[in-house]
């Protein structure tokens, strides 16, 4: 297979150089690419790059079919294999766990608040009815009684007073409800955003991915064709020259 061949050795970038940075950043769920070789490499020029850079493209189908080859070619610990089909996996799992973390924290802090809205609606409420009932006695205490009139009346505009602070509260407190209640609305859109972004980002990498296992068999399907060619060519030279001698 053209895959075994041992890596070639140059002056200057050298092609186990290029596999080697392809495999870590496969490794740490990166695609490489030209650019990003020569990055990591810090030199390299971008045709020898891009030559070694396709070799390794072309070997790395067959390399995840057969762990033993694949360590034999590029000398990298077997979990590559392993790593190429569930980077994305793992990438995905991690997201599903942060955007569960945000929203159960989030879902934590709405719940403690809505039960300190509740319990502060209910003692307003309850002020309310209190100051209802204690109105309706000093209305039906003036009636009784000409003389506390004046001081009824008093009563009257403290406990009017009371309750329009007690709805102004409630209003308040209502309004912030909402408030809370919208923003972990948006907090669990944004979280499904980005579990959808992380699950497209899988779904295009197992895409290219079977490009690339495709592209690999084709090379290797051509190859077997031309070594074929090749034997048969030298099996009629062979014959020939057989026949000369005779």
């Amino acid at each position: 297979m053209a895959e075994s061949k041992a890596l070639r050795r140059t002056g200057g970038i050298q092609e186990v150089d290029v596999w080697n940075a392809a495999d870590a950043m496969l490794l740490d769920g990166v695609r490489p690419s030209v650019q990003k070789v020569r990055d990591r490499l810090g030199r390299g020029s971008p045709n020898t790059v891009l030559a070694y850079l396709d070799s390794w493209y072309k070997a790395l189908g067959s390399r995840i079919r057969d762990p033993g080859a694949f360590s034999a070619v590029s000398q990298v610990p077997e979990v590559i294999a392993q790593a190429a089909a569930t980077v994305w996996q793992h990438a995905l799992a991690h997201a599903q766990e942060q955007a569960d973390a945000e929203i159960a924290a989030r879902e934590a802090v709405l719940a403690g608040l809505r039960a300190q809205a509740e319990a502060r609606v209910a003692e307003l409420e309850a002020r309310e009815r209190m100051s209802q009932e204690s109105l309706q006695k000093a209305q039906e205490q003036a009636q009784a009684a000409a003389n506390l009139a004046e001081t009824l009346r008093g009563e009257l505009r403290l406990n009017e007073d009371r309750l329009g602070r007690a709805q102004a509260e409630i209003a308040g407190a209502r309004a912030e409800l909402d408030q809370v209640q919208a923003e972990a609305r948006r907090d669990r859109e944004s979280a499904q955003a980005r579990i959808d972004q992380a699950i497209q980002a899988r779904a295009e990498s197992e895409r290219h991915f079977a490009l690339e296992v495709d592209r690999a068999r084709e090379a290797a399907k051509a190859l077997q064709i031309r070594l074929a060619t090749v034997e048969k060519e030298h099996a009629e030279r062979h014959a020939q020259s057989q026949s000369k001698v005779t």
